[in-house]
């Protein structure tokens, strides 16, 4: 019996894939099938574990990568395979056994003759709950033997990852813990990404999100994340692979966007590299150059080991205040305002290329690390073993801002979201110009947010008398808000908004606010509804990373 190369990884530019991939992303159940059934299906007996097609297919995938080559596929292809054969994924595994010089014994002769070592290995490899797949596949005098496994409580519905009519991918599912937000991001082309939209009459936990896709694309990685409340720090829930173009992948393709070079192992040096070579990708990509930080990007380097053990151990009380401490930016010196961090960890990968293209894959990279309105970035690493984890924020240097301008914009956004109706909210002309004149009071420090909408409902009351709410919301951008239902379903409503930007108490730099007073007639959903005793925060900052 030979052994894989473990300190080995199969890379190549091209890789074809075996046979064709399910038609559907899930856990759609299916026998285990070939030489191993009933060896396999003897030992899966008691365990709470589901055979799927997707899983399945990944096995036959990677016995073939380590069957014809003596290696494991690398982590892009790895990552690619499970994608590809549909199967929906947060961290997928496999285990292996292979023999070597068996072109004499045929299939049922072999399986007796090691059948000892066959069960001792599908016995430590298939878990005793989750999802599998095996797989055994013959190239040329070699047998390989490989167990592909995943353990998710969360559940989505199978469906075929394609694009309706309107280019939308249609997701559903149910999670298991009790997120106060559940949200997905989807590539689009090489550089870009898009946030999926929930369906607001599917309430947690079940979820429905509607992922617009490029259809040119062959392939594009989905990622669905909940947020318990109050948290910055996410669950991946999943991450699918969707098909916009229509058509089951049958071809591995790598995709570098920089050229290959050793990562940098000194701090310092490392972090100009990386903000270089992801300039070279955002002038790619049409947008502008970011600057690199060096004193953020030293606090990067020196809390990146402290927040990826806090990852590993599961930790989200400490993990939540290293994030905070790096989002702080109390070491950039420019005034900023709106941030991201995002983190990737890649195996035995030590070329500058590999990370990029690691960091880039996904959604929440592309989110940060090319995210058009940022100019400031600063980044990090440490490495354990073959893991490197690479920390990474940006920031928008804040150049000051209209007051008039922003709450136009935030009006049409709150305007579009009211499609349902399709009409614009009322306004309230006499609440306006008190509005703008608080904004105003929150920009130069002179009153917070907080003292602003209670001034702010309180003056609306004495106009319109009853019928009232208030809210300061805090977006993560005025290009991604989210808002409050009440807007979205009362059939009429009358508003008045103005938008301030207020330094941020536990942050070194400054949030955007939206300051809203909403009036609901006679007659409709929240008319009658008395004044709150204070005014409803909407943080959306502190949902998601």
């Amino acid at each position: 019996m030979a052994l894989v190369e473990e300190d080995k990884r199969f890379s190549t530019d091209n890789w074809d894939l075996v046979g064709t991939v399910p038609a559907q992303i899930g856990h759609v159940p299916v026998p285990v099938r070939g030489p191993l059934a009933p060896l396999a299906t003897a030992v899966l007996q008691g365990r709470q574990v589901t055979v799927t097609a997707a899983l399945s297919c990944v096995a036959e995938q990677i016995a073939q990568v380590v069957g014809t080559t003596g290696t494991y596929p690398d982590q892009r292809m790895q990552r690619f395979l499970f994608g590809a054969c549909g199967s929906p994924v947060n961290h997928g595994g496999f285990a292996s056994w292979w023999v070597d010089g068996v072109e004499a014994l045929d299939d049922d002769k072999l399986v007796a003759q090691y059948q000892d070592d066959l069960r001792q290995m599908l016995e430590g490899a298939i878990p005793a709950q989750g999802q599998v797949g095996v797989a055994a596949v013959r190239v040329a005098a070699k047998f390989t033997v490989i167990v592909a496994r995943t353990n998710m409580a969360d559940t989505i519905e199978p469906f075929a990852p394609v694009p309706g009519p309107d280019g939308k991918v249609v997701v559903r599912g149910r999670v298991q813990k009790p997120y106060e937000v559940v949200r997905g991001m989807v590539n689009q082309g090489p550089f870009g990404v898009a946030r999926c939209e929930k369906n607001p009459d599917v309430r947690l936990p079940q979820f429905e999100m509607s992922c617009p896709v490029t259809a040119t694309d062959a392939t594009a990685w989905m990622v669905v994340s909940g947020f318990e409340k109050g948290r910055m720090i996410g669950d991946g829930v999943v991450n699918l692979l969707l098909r916009p173009s229509g058509q089951a992948p049958t071809k591995y393709q790598r995709t570098d966007y920089v050229p290959s070079a050793p990562r940098a192992k000194d701090p310092d040096q490392f972090a100009l590299q990386f903000v270089d070579a992801l300039n070279v990708v955002r002038g790619k990509a049409g947008v502008g150059k970011v600057e690199a930080v060096s004193s953020q990007s030293d606090m990067a380097h020196r809390l990146s080991p402290h927040l990826m053990k806090a990852l590993v151990d599961d930790d989200k009380e400490r993990a939540e205040k290293v994030m905070m401490g790096f989002l702080a930016g109390w070491d950039i010196e420019a005034p900023v305002v709106n941030g991201s961090v995002d983190w990737v960890t890649t195996y035995g990968e030590d070329d500058i290329a590999d990370l990029m293209a690691t960091a880039l894959a996904w959604p929440e990279g592309r989110f940060t690390l090319l995210n058009p309105e940022y100019d400031l970035l600063a980044v990090g690493e440490t490495t354990a073993g073959e893991r490197h984890f690479l920390l990474a924020g940006g920031w928008d240097r804040f150049d000051g801002h209209s007051i008039e301008a922003d709450s136009k914009k935030a009006f049409t956004s709150l305007t579009t979201a009211r499609r349902k109706f399709k009409r614009p909210p009322g306004v309230m002309p006499l609440v306006d110009k008190t509005a703008q004149s608080l904004a105003q009071k929150v920009d130069s420090g002179a009153m917070t947010a907080g003292d602003a909408i209670d001034e702010l409902g309180k003056f609306a009351v004495s106009q319109y008398q009853n019928g009232m709410m208030m809210w300061a919301i805090y977006p993560r951008t005025l290009d991604d808000i989210a808002w409050p239902e009440e807007l979205l379903d009362a059939p009429a409503v009358y508003i008045s908004l103005a938008v301030a930007v207020e330094r941020h108490e536990e942050l070194a730099w400054s949030r955007e606010v939206i300051l809203l007073v909403a009036h609901f007639p006679q007659n409709q959903r929240y008319a009658g509804t008395p004044l709150p005793a204070g005014p409803i925060v909407v943080d959306q900052t502190r949902a998601g990373r």
